[in-house]
């Protein structure tokens, strides 16, 4: 620019202030999206012995300015998380053919430009470098990609070089998942020929594309902890300190062992807040005071359900014994609103019995008793699987009378469900229990009851209503444009 030094003539087309060292800015008239643009000062060689030469002809060396093209790009809609965009930068090497030679390891270096938070660099060694079996080959160009900035970072990039109607590629390295340390970078003992090289020159000029991008196993190897919002709700789990509610607990009374001295409650500190959400029939016991008293609940049962309620799991907490108590969670559960809770303890329950003609009335019986919709549908298709066993050795005098809907219903729904398959229509009447809350839970509704409540709820919310509703908005957008 104005008042830069003359150290060497500026290749013919460039206007005449771009003659002067130490930069000069070339808009490509090609078609396509432009890239940032460098060019390399006077050539500034540099041995691997770190000893400075002096090029012929050049008198002065004055250290360049970057500059950079605008690139425009447009995501259309949202981009994934996993993509991944190439940053492109092009480094013009002016005067190439006047480059120091007949000396390896003397190489010109570029100005540095910024990609990812970091300073680089690309070296050009005309007449290769290095000696051995790491060395270039005779008549080799070797390049170099070099990081200035300290702190490492793993990306994929690409070297390319191009014919001299910039569209070609002649050479091309690529290496993936590079680890660029402090200060490092990595070299290409034989990225072409001299001569392929000499014939890509545009008016005197070496271009050289540099793409990089971030490695994917950078992106892997990241830690990022979790939002640790549910550990340290957990982490309130009966603390005294900060806790509103008291809840006192007593084991039943046994009425057989009345010479035993009665135990003390047992107490446990909670949030009333935390309990509105996750169990909200508990909570509501908690309205007249601050103290309550629970005698019907075995206290490590309440320690469960407490420990579930301030999101601890079921399986694998510090009292993980569900085969014993799966039942009393049930109960536990039901009673103080928790329907998570329950459903998950109902299929711990349903993994641990094995159904017989001896036990099938007891499970059904409970099932309904408690509203177990998952429980009940199990007995009744081992009913009709076993039809003849059960009839020999259950005795099925109890059975209530809504049973018999629910086994007619169950008949019905094996017959539709070869139809449906055939139509590709799953009915709501045709789901299984775990099929329809799978749907109230997609819906946000709710997913405790019995099976003719969900599907009620269920045909209350069709899928219909939903997609005219989307419809309407694509109409109503479409409507818009035109």
């Amino acid at each position: 620019g104005p008042g830069g030094l003359r150290g060497g003539r500026a290749p013919r087309g460039l206007s005449p202030r771009s003659r002067r060292w130490p930069l000069a800015v070339v808009l490509s008239p090609l078609p396509g999206v432009p890239v940032p643009t460098f060019v390399a000062s006077p050539p500034v060689a540099r041995s691997v012995e770190s000893t400075r030469v002096v090029p012929p002809r050049i008198e002065s060396v004055v250290r360049s300015r970057r500059t950079r093209a605008m690139t425009t790009r447009i995501d259309v809609g949202d981009p994934p998380r996993s993509f991944r965009r190439w940053e492109s930068f092009e480094v013009y090497f002016h005067s190439f053919p006047d480059y120091p030679t007949g000396r390896r390891g003397v190489y010109v270096e570029s100005p540095e430009f910024r990609c990812f938070g970091h300073e680089w660099s690309v070296d050009v060694c005309p007449d290769g470098f290095g000696e051995g079996r790491r060395g270039s080959d005779p008549g080799m160009v070797a390049v170099h990609l070099s990081k200035r900035s300290p702190y490492c970072i793993v990306i994929d990039y690409a070297l390319i070089l191009k014919d001299s109607t910039n569209r070609r590629e002649l050479s091309r390295h690529e290496k993936s998942s590079a680890n660029f340390q402090d200060k490092c970078g990595y070299g290409v003992s034989n990225f072409a020929k001299r001569t392929s090289v000499m014939d890509s020159l545009a008016e005197g000029t070496l271009t050289i594309e540099v793409q990089m991008r971030r490695s994917e196993s950078t992106k892997a190897n990241q830690f990022v902890p979790s939002n640790p919002i549910s550990k340290n709700i957990l982490g309130m789990f009966m603390d005294e300190e900060s806790s509103d509610i008291v809840f006192e607990v007593s084991p039943k009374n046994d009425t057989k062992s009345t010479k035993k001295a009665k135990p003390s409650p047992e107490k446990f500190y909670a949030h009333r807040i935390i309990l509105e959400k996750a169990a909200p029939a508990l909570a509501e016991m908690c309205e007249n005071g601050e103290s309550v008293t629970i005698t019907d609940v075995k206290p490590h049962i309440f320690r469960r359900a407490l420990y579930y309620a301030y999101g601890g799991k079921l399986r694998g907490d510090p009292w993980d014994h569900m085969e014993y108590v799966a039942k009393e969670m049930i109960e536990a559960a039901d009673r103080f609103g928790m329907v998570n809770l329950k459903l998950e303890a109902e299929a711990t329950y349903l993994n641990l019995i094995d159904l017989d003609a001896y036990s099938v009335m007891e499970n059904l019986l409970y099932a309904d008793a408690k509203n177990c919709a998952l429980l009940k549908e199990a007995v009744i298709d081992y009913v009709l699987e076993n039809d003849e066993y059960v009839l020999e050795n259950a005795s099925l005098k109890d059975m209530p009378g809504g049973m018999f809907a629910d086994l007619l219903t169950a008949v019905a729904r094996a017959k539709k469900e070869n139809e449906d398959a055939e139509n590709n229509e799953i009915k709501p009447s045709t789901m299984r229990v775990s099929e329809l809350r799978k749907k109230l839970d997609e819906k946000d509704l709710e997913v405790d009851g019995s099976r003719e409540s969900m599907i009620k709820t269920l045909n209350e919310y069709p899928d219909s209503e939903s997609d005219e509703s989307d419809t309407s908005t694509w109409r109503y957008f479409l409507g818009s444009c035109e």
